[in-house]
Protein backbone atom coordinates (compact mmCIF):
# COMPACT_ATOMS: atom_id res chain seq x y z
CA UNK A 1 0.00 0.00 0.00
CA UNK A 2 2.52 2.57 -1.11
CA UNK A 3 5.62 1.23 0.65
CA UNK A 4 8.75 0.29 -1.20
CA UNK A 5 9.43 -2.47 1.30
CA UNK A 6 7.73 -3.98 4.35
CA UNK A 7 9.82 -5.91 6.88
CA UNK A 8 8.52 -7.70 9.98
CA UNK A 9 11.14 -8.46 12.63
CA UNK A 10 10.33 -10.73 15.58
CA UNK A 11 11.70 -13.43 17.83
CA UNK A 12 14.42 -11.58 19.74
CA UNK A 13 14.98 -8.83 22.29
CA UNK A 14 14.24 -5.21 21.36
CA UNK A 15 17.89 -4.13 21.13
CA UNK A 16 18.85 -6.98 18.77
CA UNK A 17 15.79 -6.37 16.60
CA UNK A 18 16.58 -2.70 16.25
CA UNK A 19 20.17 -3.52 15.23
CA UNK A 20 18.75 -5.64 12.39
CA UNK A 21 16.27 -2.94 11.45
CA UNK A 22 19.02 -0.31 11.47
CA UNK A 23 21.05 -2.36 8.99
CA UNK A 24 18.05 -2.67 6.67
CA UNK A 25 17.25 1.04 6.82
CA UNK A 26 20.86 2.03 6.15
CA UNK A 27 20.91 -0.22 3.08
CA UNK A 28 17.64 1.25 1.80
CA UNK A 29 18.77 4.84 1.97
CA UNK A 30 15.83 7.24 1.63
CA UNK A 31 13.32 4.75 0.21
CA UNK A 32 9.87 4.65 1.77
CA UNK A 33 9.53 1.69 4.16
CA UNK A 34 7.49 0.19 6.98
CA UNK A 35 9.21 -1.77 9.77
CA UNK A 36 7.24 -3.74 12.36
CA UNK A 37 9.27 -4.82 15.40
CA UNK A 38 7.69 -7.41 17.74
CA UNK A 39 10.05 -7.83 20.68
CA UNK A 40 10.12 -10.83 23.02
CA UNK A 41 10.93 -8.74 26.06
CA UNK A 42 9.52 -8.43 28.64
CA UNK A 43 8.86 -12.18 28.43
CA UNK A 44 9.31 -14.71 31.21
CA UNK A 45 11.74 -15.60 32.62
CA UNK A 46 12.52 -12.01 33.61
CA UNK A 47 16.31 -11.92 33.46
CA UNK A 48 17.26 -8.26 32.90
CA UNK A 49 20.79 -6.96 32.71
CA UNK A 50 21.80 -6.15 36.32
CA UNK A 51 22.69 -2.64 35.11
CA UNK A 52 18.97 -2.01 34.68
CA UNK A 53 18.28 -2.79 38.34
CA UNK A 54 18.71 -0.67 41.45
CA UNK A 55 21.65 -1.81 43.65
CA UNK A 56 19.35 -3.35 46.26
CA UNK A 57 17.93 -5.76 43.66
CA UNK A 58 21.21 -6.96 42.11
CA UNK A 59 21.16 -10.07 44.27
CA UNK A 60 18.83 -12.95 44.89
CA UNK A 61 15.97 -12.16 47.27
CA UNK A 62 14.46 -14.99 49.27
CA UNK A 63 13.26 -17.86 47.10
CA UNK A 64 13.34 -15.85 43.87
CA UNK A 65 16.07 -15.54 41.29
CA UNK A 66 15.66 -14.33 37.68
CA UNK A 67 15.93 -17.77 36.09
CA UNK A 68 13.12 -19.15 38.26
CA UNK A 69 10.52 -16.46 37.48
CA UNK A 70 9.00 -18.51 34.65
CA UNK A 71 8.07 -21.69 36.52
CA UNK A 72 7.34 -19.88 39.77
CA UNK A 73 4.78 -17.67 38.02
CA UNK A 74 2.53 -20.69 37.43
CA UNK A 75 3.30 -22.30 40.78
CA UNK A 76 1.22 -21.98 43.98
CA UNK A 77 4.45 -20.79 45.56
CA UNK A 78 3.93 -17.30 44.10
CA UNK A 79 0.93 -16.74 46.37
CA UNK A 80 3.18 -17.27 49.41
CA UNK A 81 5.89 -14.77 48.44
CA UNK A 82 6.84 -12.24 51.09
CA UNK A 83 6.54 -8.49 50.47
CA UNK A 84 10.27 -8.28 49.62
CA UNK A 85 10.04 -11.22 47.22
CA UNK A 86 7.10 -9.62 45.44
CA UNK A 87 8.92 -6.31 45.14
CA UNK A 88 11.94 -8.15 43.74
CA UNK A 89 9.79 -9.82 41.07
CA UNK A 90 8.34 -6.41 40.16
CA UNK A 91 11.86 -4.97 39.96
CA UNK A 92 12.91 -7.73 37.55
CA UNK A 93 9.91 -6.94 35.34
CA UNK A 94 10.69 -3.23 35.44
CA UNK A 95 14.27 -4.05 34.47
CA UNK A 96 12.99 -5.80 31.35
CA UNK A 97 10.89 -2.73 30.51
CA UNK A 98 13.89 -0.45 30.96
CA UNK A 99 15.78 -2.56 28.41
CA UNK A 100 12.99 -1.92 25.88
CA UNK A 101 13.07 1.81 26.69
CA UNK A 102 16.83 1.85 26.10
CA UNK A 103 16.34 0.14 22.72
CA UNK A 104 13.75 2.75 21.73
CA UNK A 105 16.10 5.54 22.81
CA UNK A 106 18.86 3.97 20.70
CA UNK A 107 16.49 3.82 17.75
CA UNK A 108 15.65 7.52 18.06
CA UNK A 109 19.34 8.45 18.25
CA UNK A 110 20.21 6.29 15.23
CA UNK A 111 17.36 7.75 13.18
CA UNK A 112 18.70 11.20 13.97
CA UNK A 113 22.20 10.13 12.85
CA UNK A 114 20.67 8.78 9.63
CA UNK A 115 18.96 12.16 9.14
CA UNK A 116 15.62 10.35 8.96
CA UNK A 117 14.15 11.40 12.29
CA UNK A 118 12.01 14.18 10.83
CA UNK A 119 10.66 11.84 8.15
CA UNK A 120 9.90 8.94 10.51
CA UNK A 121 6.85 8.20 12.64
CA UNK A 122 7.26 5.80 15.56
CA UNK A 123 4.32 3.96 17.14
CA UNK A 124 4.77 2.08 20.43
CA UNK A 125 1.90 -0.25 21.38
CA UNK A 126 1.17 -3.45 23.27
CA UNK A 127 -1.62 -6.01 23.24
CA UNK A 128 -2.06 -6.30 27.02
CA UNK A 129 -0.36 -5.80 30.37
CA UNK A 130 1.18 -8.30 32.75
CA UNK A 131 -0.17 -9.37 36.10
CA UNK A 132 1.88 -8.23 39.10
CA UNK A 133 0.24 -9.82 42.15
CA UNK A 134 -3.17 -8.22 41.71
CA UNK A 135 -4.52 -11.68 42.51
CA UNK A 136 -1.54 -13.33 44.26
CA UNK A 137 0.14 -14.23 40.97
CA UNK A 138 2.35 -12.62 38.33
CA UNK A 139 3.27 -13.00 34.70
CA UNK A 140 0.75 -14.14 32.11
CA UNK A 141 -2.59 -12.74 33.31
CA UNK A 142 -5.18 -15.19 34.61
CA UNK A 143 -7.94 -12.59 35.00
CA UNK A 144 -9.20 -9.59 33.06
CA UNK A 145 -8.43 -6.50 35.13
CA UNK A 146 -7.25 -2.89 34.62
CA UNK A 147 -3.64 -4.07 34.93
CA UNK A 148 -4.07 -6.16 31.78
CA UNK A 149 -6.40 -4.06 29.62
CA UNK A 150 -5.12 -0.51 30.27
CA UNK A 151 -2.24 -0.45 27.78
CA UNK A 152 -0.63 2.80 26.52
CA UNK A 153 -0.50 3.80 22.87
CA UNK A 154 2.28 6.32 22.14
CA UNK A 155 3.00 7.96 18.79
CA UNK A 156 6.01 10.13 18.01
CA UNK A 157 5.96 12.02 14.71
CA UNK A 158 8.99 13.76 13.26
CA UNK A 159 11.04 15.92 15.57
CA UNK A 160 9.24 16.77 18.78
CA UNK A 161 5.55 16.03 18.27
CA UNK A 162 4.19 13.10 20.27
CA UNK A 163 0.79 11.87 21.38
CA UNK A 164 -0.26 9.68 24.30
CA UNK A 165 -3.94 10.44 24.75
CA UNK A 166 -6.09 8.86 27.39
CA UNK A 167 -9.49 7.32 26.81
CA UNK A 168 -10.87 4.22 25.20
CA UNK A 169 -8.53 2.91 22.54
CA UNK A 170 -8.89 -0.16 20.35
CA UNK A 171 -6.12 -2.18 18.73
CA UNK A 172 -7.70 -1.02 15.47
CA UNK A 173 -6.61 2.51 16.43
CA UNK A 174 -2.98 1.47 15.87
CA UNK A 175 -3.91 0.52 12.31
CA UNK A 176 -5.90 3.72 11.72
CA UNK A 177 -3.07 5.88 13.07
CA UNK A 178 -0.47 4.16 10.87
CA UNK A 179 -2.66 4.66 7.80
CA UNK A 180 -3.03 8.37 8.50
CA UNK A 181 0.71 8.77 9.01
CA UNK A 182 1.33 6.96 5.72
CA UNK A 183 -1.26 9.18 4.02
CA UNK A 184 -3.27 6.14 2.97
CA UNK A 185 -7.10 5.98 2.99
CA UNK A 186 -8.65 3.65 5.60
CA UNK A 187 -10.74 0.69 4.43
CA UNK A 188 -14.47 1.50 4.62
CA UNK A 189 -15.18 -1.12 7.32
CA UNK A 190 -12.33 -0.29 9.70
CA UNK A 191 -13.52 0.59 13.22
CA UNK A 192 -10.37 2.30 14.45
CA UNK A 193 -9.67 6.01 14.87
CA UNK A 194 -6.34 7.73 14.45
CA UNK A 195 -5.18 9.26 17.73
CA UNK A 196 -3.64 12.14 15.78
CA UNK A 197 -6.80 13.45 14.16
CA UNK A 198 -9.34 13.24 16.98
CA UNK A 199 -9.80 12.73 20.69
CA UNK A 200 -11.15 9.38 21.90
CA UNK A 201 -14.83 9.01 21.08
CA UNK A 202 -17.48 8.16 23.62
CA UNK A 203 -17.45 4.49 22.75
CA UNK A 204 -17.23 1.06 24.24
CA UNK A 205 -14.17 -1.20 23.86
CA UNK A 206 -14.44 -4.98 23.82
CA UNK A 207 -12.08 -6.71 26.27
CA UNK A 208 -11.02 -10.31 25.91
CA UNK A 209 -8.67 -12.65 27.71
CA UNK A 210 -8.88 -15.95 25.79
CA UNK A 211 -10.40 -18.80 27.78
CA UNK A 212 -10.56 -16.57 30.86
CA UNK A 213 -12.97 -13.65 30.56
CA UNK A 214 -14.78 -11.17 28.36
CA UNK A 215 -15.71 -7.59 29.14
CA UNK A 216 -16.41 -4.02 28.11
CA UNK A 217 -14.83 -0.70 29.04
CA UNK A 218 -16.18 2.83 28.57
CA UNK A 219 -15.23 6.20 30.03
CA UNK A 220 -13.39 4.87 33.08
CA UNK A 221 -15.88 2.07 33.77
CA UNK A 222 -15.43 -1.62 32.90
CA UNK A 223 -17.72 -4.64 33.15
CA UNK A 224 -15.93 -8.01 33.23
CA UNK A 225 -17.53 -11.44 32.92
CA UNK A 226 -15.12 -14.26 33.83
CA UNK A 227 -15.53 -17.79 32.56
CA UNK A 228 -16.05 -18.83 36.16
CA UNK A 229 -17.18 -16.64 39.01
CA UNK A 230 -19.22 -13.48 39.34
CA UNK A 231 -19.19 -10.42 37.09
CA UNK A 232 -17.04 -7.48 38.21
CA UNK A 233 -17.46 -3.74 37.87
CA UNK A 234 -14.31 -1.57 37.79
CA UNK A 235 -14.54 2.19 38.36
CA UNK A 236 -11.62 4.53 37.69
CA UNK A 237 -10.61 6.79 40.53
CA UNK A 238 -10.04 10.17 38.85
CA UNK A 239 -7.75 11.37 41.66
CA UNK A 240 -5.31 8.47 41.49
CA UNK A 241 -5.90 7.22 37.94
CA UNK A 242 -6.30 3.67 39.23
CA UNK A 243 -9.36 1.44 38.95
CA UNK A 244 -11.03 -0.30 41.86
CA UNK A 245 -13.67 -3.00 42.13
CA UNK A 246 -17.09 -1.49 42.82
CA UNK A 247 -20.47 -2.95 43.65
CA UNK A 248 -23.02 -2.90 40.80
CA UNK A 249 -25.59 -1.85 43.42
CA UNK A 250 -23.80 1.46 43.91
CA UNK A 251 -23.64 2.14 40.14
CA UNK A 252 -26.92 0.65 38.85
CA UNK A 253 -27.21 2.74 35.68
CA UNK A 254 -23.63 2.11 34.50
CA UNK A 255 -23.88 -1.58 35.39
CA UNK A 256 -27.15 -2.04 33.51
CA UNK A 257 -25.88 -0.17 30.45
CA UNK A 258 -22.66 -2.19 30.21
CA UNK A 259 -24.43 -5.48 30.92
CA UNK A 260 -26.92 -4.71 28.13
CA UNK A 261 -24.18 -3.76 25.71
CA UNK A 262 -22.25 -6.88 26.64
CA UNK A 263 -25.26 -9.02 25.75
CA UNK A 264 -25.52 -7.31 22.37
CA UNK A 265 -21.80 -7.74 21.82
CA UNK A 266 -21.99 -11.47 22.51
CA UNK A 267 -25.03 -11.67 20.23
CA UNK A 268 -23.05 -9.92 17.48
CA UNK A 269 -20.30 -12.52 17.69
CA UNK A 270 -17.75 -10.58 19.74
CA UNK A 271 -17.05 -7.80 17.26
CA UNK A 272 -18.94 -4.52 17.54
CA UNK A 273 -18.51 -1.98 14.74
CA UNK A 274 -19.27 1.49 16.06
CA UNK A 275 -19.22 3.10 12.64
CA UNK A 276 -21.81 0.72 11.16
CA UNK A 277 -24.00 -0.07 14.18
CA UNK A 278 -23.80 3.07 16.34
CA UNK A 279 -24.17 3.10 20.12
CA UNK A 280 -26.35 0.89 22.30
CA UNK A 281 -28.61 3.86 23.01
CA UNK A 282 -28.91 4.81 19.33
CA UNK A 283 -28.57 1.74 17.13
CA UNK A 284 -28.32 2.35 13.42
CA UNK A 285 -30.43 0.53 10.85
CA UNK A 286 -27.40 -1.49 9.73
CA UNK A 287 -27.45 -3.40 13.02
CA UNK A 288 -30.91 -4.84 12.56
CA UNK A 289 -30.38 -5.52 8.86
CA UNK A 290 -27.15 -7.44 9.52
CA UNK A 291 -28.44 -9.43 12.51
CA UNK A 292 -31.86 -10.70 11.46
Amino acid sequence: QGFGRVVRLAGADAQSLWQRADEILRAQGEKRSLTVIVANDPALPWTPDPKQLAPKWQRRVGRVQPQTTLWQSSSPMAATFSADEREYVKALYQGELVAVDVAIATMMTDLLALKRRDQTAVIVAGDRGMSLFESDSYGEPIELSPATYQVPLVVSVGGDRSENRTGIRLLADVYATALELAQLPPPPRIDGQSILSMAPANRVASLRLPNRARGLAAQGIAWVTPLRGEDRLYIEDLKTGTSVVASPDTHPISSQALATWHSLLLFAGGSWNHRRWGMVTSLRSAFSSEHR
